[in-house]
């Protein structure tokens, strides 16, 4: 197995610089992902998230489960938001393409703009790490 590189992407922010990169980037990316999600629904009457994105091979410090099994995929479910059924379609493809699948492990849930969180069934969502 190959070496673990270890360095740190975080540093000391100033309260105005937090408040200046979420604006621009959290602020922004959110509003965006709400607006898109709501054209969706109200075009369509339902939407499906997919969340595509990657997470290392080992644990980061941030992390709070350390030992925690990190498959090749990992699918981010939610009770109310992933139907059981999505999330098995979504299992088996990974498998039978021959990936390692864990659901909600080592990261779990699934992101969706809280203004539906929690709130409309026509919102459907996973999280697809690998």
């Amino acid at each position: 197995m190959g070496k673990k590189l270890k360095f740190k992407l975080q540093r000391y922010l100033p309260k105005k610089e937090r408040k200046a990169l979420l604006k621009s980037y959290y602020s922004t990316h959110h509003k965006a992902f709400y607006l898109a999600v709501k054209k969706t629904l109200d075009k369509y009457g339902k939407c499906l998230i997919i969340d595509c994105h990657s997470f290392s091979s080992f644990s980061q410090d941030y992390e709070l489960f350390k030992d925690a099994y990190r498959p090749q995929i990992c699918l981010g479910a939610d009770d109310f938001h992933t139907p059981k059924a999505l999330l098995e379609i979504a299992k088996n493809a990974f498998e039978s393409a021959g990936f390692e699948v864990a659901i909600n492990t080592p990261f779990a849930g699934s992101i969706v703009p809280l203004e539906y969180y929690g709130k409309d069934s026509k919102l459907f969502a996973y999280d697809r790490g690998s």
